[in-house]
């Protein structure tokens, strides 16, 4: 008698093929009389004769760049210079937990190609949008440029082993994807089969031009992958597919009438800003507001919407919002992990130093 074999039993084995196939996707580190190979985001294949000593990372979002390698013990150690400044200064958060800091030369984000090569580094890390200006020109300049993209769950993970694979750390490149992982899986088995998933509108708010504007990202980025994963519909998906925020006016906002409204708002208090809009007559037509479903998106030293190593935290705060029924996950218990072992604090700065950071409708 043929063994039938149920479609339920089918499906759950695709399933975890495909998560080990993401949890697989790792750049392996070939190493020859010190050589070094590894695979970047562009599937560039670079060749190091030595393990890098000299790192320099550059750009725009370098502190998601400087966060993710800094969950690698000692990889401060090999950092000579990066750029920094502005609202999102990397030196806020690295200070904690690197007391060299203060001997890094910290660039410009536009930083000149002559200004890195005069630092001799033996790698540059930077994003790789930029590749095509600022990596060109370094590389024309014989300095060796791996880039990273961590914008999605998949490409953190494998950037993730592109830089374990820098710093020839494959046991500690799979603590941290195991961690991430972990997280992922979970969310994902109990959203996978939800009969019901709420229309959800999550946007940056600015103020900038003394008037207020949302802004949705696009489809292919962290955020949006946030809200499906977490068990969502993204009402914007279909309206956002370029390479940046798209701004929208409030008219559109009314017509999508989302279930739940998720505020970004990088550099303010965004539970501040939700508190502000709940009292606008204009917004109180919206069915979130009427339902008390308007929400500022958590942060500490940035936000945690961003393709920075707290997307987990992020990730796991959607979906608590979204579907409170299947998610009794205490977020300081999560933020309290997520410090101790991707970063070594201890109990008493997680206490002192980053919990006083926290803003956002965390609770």
């Amino acid at each position: 008698m043929k063994d039938k074999i149920s479609k339920t039993t089918i499906f759950i084995a695709l399933f975890i093929i495909l998560l080990t196939s993401c949890q697989n996707n790792i750049p392996t580190s070939s190493q020859t009389h010190g050589t070094i190979q590894v695979t970047d985001a562009l599937q560039r294949t670079i060749l190091l004769d030595r393990p890098p000593e000299r790192i320099i990372v550059v750009g725009k979002a370098s502190f998601m760049i400087l966060d993710s390698f800094y969950l690698f013990p000692g990889a401060g150690d090999k950092l000579i210079a990066y750029s920094g400044g502005g609202v999102n200064d990397p030196k806020s958060f690295l200070s904690l937990i690197d007391t060299q800091l203060e001997s890094k030369q910290v660039l410009e984000y536009e930083v000149g190609p002559e200004q890195v090569a005069a630092l001799k580094p033996d790698l540059v890390l930077m994003k790789s949008y930029l590749a095509s200006k600022s990596g060109a020109a370094l590389e024309k300049l014989g300095i060796k440029v791996c880039y990273l993209d961590l914008e999605t769950p998949e490409t953190f993970l494998r950037d993730i082993g592109i830089l374990g694979t820098i710093l020839n750390m494959p046991e500690r490149t799979k603590q941290i994807q195991n961690f991430y992982q972990t997280r992922l899986n979970f969310v994902q088995k109990k959203t996978q089969n939800l009969s019901f998933k709420p229309k959800v509108l999550l946007a940056q708010y600015s103020e900038k031009g003394g008037s207020g504007s949302l802004s949705m990202p696009p489809a292919s980025w962290i955020q949006t992958a946030m809200v499906s994963l977490s068990g969502g519909e993204p009402v914007w998906a279909s309206s956002s597919q370029g390479g940046g925020y798209t701004v929208v006016n409030f008219e559109q906002v009314l017509f999508w009438n989302p279930d739940i409204l998720i505020l970004v708002a990088y550099g303010q208090d965004s539970s501040s800003i939700a508190k502000k809009l709940k009292e606008d007559p204009k917004w109180r037509e919206l069915k979130a507001v009427k339902e008390n479903a308007l929400y500022g998106f958590p942060a500490d030293f940035f936000s945690w919407d961003q393709p920075d190593p707290r997307w987990i935290l992020g990730l796991e705060w959607v979906a608590g919002r979204l579907h409170p029924e299947l998610f009794s996950i205490e977020m300081r218990e999560e933020v309290r992990k997520f410090y101790e072992e991707l970063y070594g604090l201890s109990p008493e700065k997680i206490n002192d130093l980053i919990f006083p950071a926290l803003k956002g409708d965390l609770d």
